[in-house]
């Protein structure tokens, strides 16, 4: 049968919202998605019918991707009628789906159905609608990958050539090809430790807009700004890379050459780079260094509001609690939303030894920018778990209950030697047992990543904790002295 036979038959019986060559659907793995997309309403007659045809048989990897796709758009598999040379099956494969209609026909040749479809479940959406600057102005596809070769600097290269460039074009082939990039080590060792990942996370946040839009025509939409190492604290878990306060510790005391890093991100180039790709941006997400002492990024925000694009825009901001950010308030009420993460992974006095400086200085702006009640405003804390803040963790979880935060874990260490994965065995059990029935679901994942991890020496630890003591002029033991005890460690004036 030719194909105008079968549609003037079909169109009898049926109002034919869309009459298609099922190849069309196998062009890429976004095809289906936003096929499906365009043609979802909140209701359909129950004559409407979008006809699928092929003279090939179907595959049956391809009937789960439509399967899957009508499910993610939300249109019932009753109005999908497949007309194909064979017989298809009358169950649809999962739960709660019904199978679509089908018609065992055979038309005239169809373009050939290709296999472009596939999307692998270790997909990140990262790579086609993100890019990441890190301190030193270097580009990086994200916050959590470790990658040797830098795709270049903003210092030298524009924003947008680094995200069209070779190396990300790769980078998003490679995952595509079903491949587990190696500069994403991060996010597969997290996901085989049962602990969810950036990649993960991301994934269910803009799988929408990444299906149907960005997987096809990748675009900057996030971008994420690390303002050089620019701080006013120096934590213990922290390095010279991401705080100028501690490249002069280590300079002054290690002999380690001082890293200056340039201003590139009070340049009036680099502000314009960012103001050129506003139209685009729907997050900016904002780290340091501390990000509220980069006062100059105001006039961002001021171009933003000014010409129309801060309602479409998610500011992110990375803090440390202890900078009012008085400049950039006044913006804030006209973006679509302000979220900030304050790095609190203690309290009281171990916060002040952790982080290095006033817990009352940095609750007292927390709660005033709370106070600030913005509608548009979230505010989190995102603990940095720990060997030092692990077993006091709870504290924080209580502080946040009390005043109605959110908390966001991170296990991103550096040193290493500070990463719970070092545990001692003693350690481990301290924490296990304290923790065995506490309520929070991510404190539970964090205890299965310390049951799955080999006990440590706590020799790395030991060495870090004296080098900071000692330099410091503090002591460890008065503010953490049951962990301390379980790491081995004894402080030695």
């Amino acid at each position: 049968m030719n194909l105008s036979q079968l549609n003037e038959i079909l169109s009898k019986k049926y109002l034919v919202k869309s009459f298609t060559d099922l190849a069309l659907l196998t062009d890429s793995p976004g095809a289906a998605y936003k096929f499906f997309y365009d043609l979802y309403q909140d209701a359909f007659d129950p004559t409407d019918r979008i006809v699928l045809y092929t003279s090939q048989p179907v595959p049956d990897t391809l009937l789960k991707h439509l399967y899957e796709a009508t499910s993610f758009i939300d249109i019932s598999n009753y109005f999908i009628l497949l007309c194909t040379p064979d017989n298809l099956p009358n169950t649809a494969p999962g739960d709660n789906q019904d199978s679509f209609q089908s018609l065992k026909i055979l038309v005239d040749a169809t373009d050939q159905l290709k296999d472009n479809y596939f999307l692998p479940d270790t997909i990140c959406a990262i790579p086609w609608m993100h890019l990441e600057i890190q301190s030193d102005g270097q580009f990086s596809p994200c916050c959590m990958s470790r990658d040797s070769t830098k795709i270049g600097n903003v210092q030298t290269m524009s924003c947008q050539d680094a995200f069209h460039s070779d190396a990300m074009k790769s980078l998003r082939q490679e995952f595509l090809d079903g491949g587990k990039p190696a500069i994403c080590n991060v996010c597969w060792k997290n996901e085989e430790r049962g602990v969810s990942s950036i990649r993960t996370h991301n994934i269910k946040r803009f799988k929408k807009q990444f299906l149907l839009e960005y997987l096809q025509t990748p675009a900057i939409t996030s971008i994420d700004i690390k303002f050089n190492n620019t701080c006013n604290f120096k934590c213990r878990i922290c390095g010279p890379n991401s705080s100028s306060l501690h490249a002069i510790e280590r300079h002054k005391f290690s002999g380690m050459p001082l890293n200056t890093q340039s201003k590139w991100s009070e340049s009036d180039e680099f502000l314009q780079q960012i103001i050129e790709i506003l139209p685009s941006l729907t997050f900016i997400d904002m780290y340091g260094g501390e990000p509220f002492l980069i006062k100059k990024f105001t006039k961002v925000l001021q171009i933003a509001v000014e010409q129309g694009y801060a309602k479409n825009i998610r500011l992110h901001y990375n803090s440390n609690g202890s900078i009012w950010p008085e400049e950039f308030i006044p913006y804030w009420k006209h973006f679509k939303e302000i979220d900030i993460h304050f790095s609190v992974d203690a309290i009281g006095k171990r916060f002040e030894l952790q982080r290095g400086s006033t817990w009352e200085e940095v609750e007292t702006n927390i709660l005033k920018i709370k106070n600030l009640n913005f509608p548009n405003m979230t505010i989190s804390l995102m603990p940095t778990i720990s060997i030092m803040s692990v077993l006091y963790i709870d504290e924080v979880y209580n502080w946040a209950n009390k005043h109605g935060f959110k908390l966001f874990c991170s296990n991103l260490v550096t040193p290493t030697s500070f990463n719970i994965v070092n545990l001692t065995a003693p350690a481990k059990e301290l924490v296990l047992n304290k923790f065995k029935n506490h309520p929070w679901e991510e404190l539970q994942n964090i205890l299965n990543s310390i049951r799955s991890s080999s006990s440590g020496d706590g020799k790395g630890f030991q060495e870090q904790i004296k080098w900071f003591d000692s330099v410091r002029q503090e002591n460890f033991v008065d503010s953490h002295s049951e962990i301390a005890q379980a790491m081995g460690y004894v402080y030695n004036n």
